[in-house]
């Protein structure tokens, strides 16, 4: 009898297991981290914010806007047409949370962020566009030139640091991309470098579900924790330039997402690896996509 008792017991509580590892597998691959390198672009013809949501004179130090996506987006489920800035360093906010306690939104960067105009250095812009035909419209949003809010306002010396990078939305997938320009900033001035997915965020408790890059910047892991306490821990060592990190939904409505994340018509012919050897589909390494119109990927994809 005590023999069925001890085996009834570890049948549930492997039950028990199962469960919770089917819980966490689901939360942490809800999105597929794709490490790409590519030539950063700046916005040319895009929106200027307007000066009206300026801190200062001359520039801004923690803009509170909100700008029109031009599509509906979905955001693990959490679909908005708009994106807050809530004064927070670059932190977007699905609008449809606003005046709620759970928020879900974006964070390229976590350092304050502030307009080296108002030190009166070259300025700080953030513009944004909405391009392509309805179906693969994206969604870009840009900071170009930012500087540090402890450089602007508390350096004596002129401003030296200057960040650039974009937040790219597409419509076609839900995909986002966290796309870097050069971002020089003193080692004096060195913070914890997040890049991260923030979900059903509590600002009260500071939990949620936070999908966050940690690691060397070029060859980086997605990591999925509970409260943003922990974020310091799961970082980037720094902010790279051309460095773009993709997230790819995989799931929809709790299937996984077949749609191919590439908007554009040019076929892959083959993935080789580092040596040049044609690879199937495999994780944790780098792999090269060659593409019929000639052009190649350098791709890491982490799962």
């Amino acid at each position: 009898m005590r023999s069925n008792s001890n085996t009834i017991m570890r049948l549930l509580f492997a039950s028990i297991l199962s469960l919770l590892v089917s819980f966490n597998f689901f939360g942490q691959n809800s999105y597929n981290l794709i490490v790409l390198e590519e030539l950063y672009i700046p916005l040319e013809t895009a929106t200027l914010l307007s000066s009206e949501y300026y801190d200062y004179e001359f520039g801004w130090d923690d803009p509170e806007f909100t700008v029109p996506i031009g599509f509906t987006f979905s955001l693990a489920g959490n679909e908005f047409t708009s994106l807050d800035q809530m004064g927070v360093g670059a932190a977007m906010v699905g609008s449809e949370t606003s005046g709620f306690s759970l928020l879900n939104g974006l964070l390229p960067i976590s350092f304050d962020l502030a307009d080296r105009g108002i030190a009166g250095d070259d300025p700080s812009l953030i513009r944004y566009q909405t391009t392509g035909n309805t179906g693969e419209r994206v969604f870009i949003i840009e900071w170009y030139n930012a500087g540090l809010y402890l450089e602007v306002f508390g350096s004596l010396d002129p401003s030296v640091s200057s960040l650039n990078f974009q937040i790219c939305l597409y419509e076609s997938d839900n995909s986002i991309e966290f796309r870097y320009g050069e971002c020089y900033y003193p080692p004096q001035y060195e913070e914890p470098s997040i890049a991260c997915l923030f979900l059903d965020l509590n600002v009260d408790s500071g939990l949620g579900n936070f999908l966050t890059v940690s690691g060397h910047p070029a060859f980086c892991t997605l990591e999925s924790i509970d409260n943003i306490g922990g974020l310091e821990l799961y970082s980037l060592d720094y902010y790279l330039n051309a460095m773009v990190y993709r997230f790819e939904p995989m799931y929809t409505d709790g299937l996984i997402d077949i749609n191919e994340s590439n908007n554009s018509n040019k076929k892959l012919e083959k993935v080789v690896d580092a040596l040049g050897r044609e690879v199937n589909h495999t994780t944790n390494q780098i792999l090269f996509h060659i593409y019929d119109d000639g052009s190649v990927e350098k791709k890491f994809i982490v799962e």
